[in-house]
């Protein structure tokens, strides 16, 4: 009866926290409870200028970004990451820089319209000319429940803050212009 009861019940997965889901040139990586590194910093260069004395002038250098981590994830079952992993480590293979899109998603509400064109996405931020720079899997043992990536850490480029889902940017879009003459009613994104 025990053995029925659980057939139909279904598979039960552990009810695991993830927050952000991550996509790589639009294909689904997984999802990652922590992630940091969204971090920006613009260089400067001090001038001492003669005869001001009250102050210095300040010249903008180069932006400089910090390594992007996904911590504590579920990655999917493809080969992708470990493609772009072995491309890092191969001195014969030509890097492959990718676009990888944080996507926030806000908790479901059970409304059933759950990820129905992004309806539950917050945002995206988008990291350009991303590569894998380090991965750390996770410790096995038994008496934990440890999933499968402990840590991803990805080098790039730059970032950009898209805010809303794809509906929303399409929306955006529209608002400021992105919608081709009235009466022809499609979008020229």
């Amino acid at each position: 009866a025990a053995m029925s009861g659980m057939m139909n019940m279904g598979r039960r997965d552990p009810a695991v926290q993830f927050s952000f889901m991550v996509e790589i040139d639009g294909l689904s990586l997984g999802m990652f409870s922590e992630i940091s590194g969204i971090e920006w910093e613009m260089r400067s260069q001090e001038i001492k200028e003669g005869g001001v004395n009250n102050h210095e002038q300040h010249l903008l250098g180069r932006a400089k970004y910090a390594p992007l981590t996904l911590k504590r994830g579920f990655v999917a079952a493809d080969n992708l990451l470990y493609q772009m992993m072995s491309q890092s480590m191969d001195p014969n293979t030509p890097i492959q820089r990718q676009i990888v899109h944080i996507i926030p998603m806000a908790r479901s509400t059970g409304g059933g319209t759950g990820g129905l064109l992004g309806a539950n996405e917050l945002g995206r931020i988008t990291f350009y000319e991303c590569f894998v720079q380090k991965w750390t899997g996770p410790g096995f043992n038994t008496k934990t429940n440890d999933i499968a990536v402990e840590a991803i850490t990805f080098k790039y480029d730059y970032f950009a803050f898209h805010p809303g889902g794809p509906l929303g940017q399409l929306m955006e879009a529209g608002m400021m212009g992105g919608l081709n003459a009235v009466g022809k009613g499609t979008p020229s994104i």
